[in-house]
């Protein structure tokens, strides 16, 4: 009598298994299925991920103020940044004073656009993103300016938390 009633358990435990693993198949082939749409043609994770980041990094140089743009850069001497002027910056403090007093201190109005063509490469905790950008700004003698332009930025994981360790930004030259 044990038996049976241990047998017919057993029975009900293993439909029940069946049919938990049923529908765990079932959940994920449908995510299996939907889950390359939502991510744009050819784009990974990283790319999207890195694209939302850099449009956050966008957003805070937006506000034409280098302690909003700080929280997204490695402060570290060691920080190098080619930039269009002056050629370079060298530690996170001279970067700061540099973009107030070459780009913000000579605006009144500045907007950093990045383009849908970002592409991400990781390896492990460094992760090189490549993408192009469009910058609309006005001079202090409401002089309109136009232009796109192209940046490399190397991202480094610190303390859970992704910072660019390394900026490259130019723009097309005519010769």
């Amino acid at each position: 009598m044990k038996f049976l009633a241990f047998l017919k358990r057993a029975i009900n435990s293993w439909k029940k298994f069946r049919k938990a693993i049923a529908i765990a198949l079932i959940t994920s082939s449908i995510f299996i299925q939907v889950q390359p749409t939502a991510l744009a043609a050819n784009q990974s994770a990283d790319d999207i991920f890195f694209k939302q980041l850099t449009d956050t990094t966008y957003a805070a140089w937006n506000t034409c103020n280098p302690d909003k743009v700080a929280e997204f850069y490695l402060n570290d001497p060691k920080l190098v940044i080619y930039d269009a002027t002056p050629l370079k910056y060298q530690g996170w403090k001279e970067f700061k004073a540099g973009i107030q007093t070459h780009l913000f201190g000579k605006l009144n109005h500045f907007k950093l656009t990045a383009n849908d063509d970002l592409h991400a490469t990781r390896h492990d905790n460094l992760v090189w993103v490549t993408f192009t950008y469009h910058l609309s700004a006005e001079t202090k003698n409401g002089q309109s300016i136009e232009t796109e332009g192209r940046q490399t930025d190397l991202w480094e994981k610190h303390n859970g938390k992704w910072a660019i360790v390394h900026e490259h930004t130019s723009a097309p030259v005519s010769l």
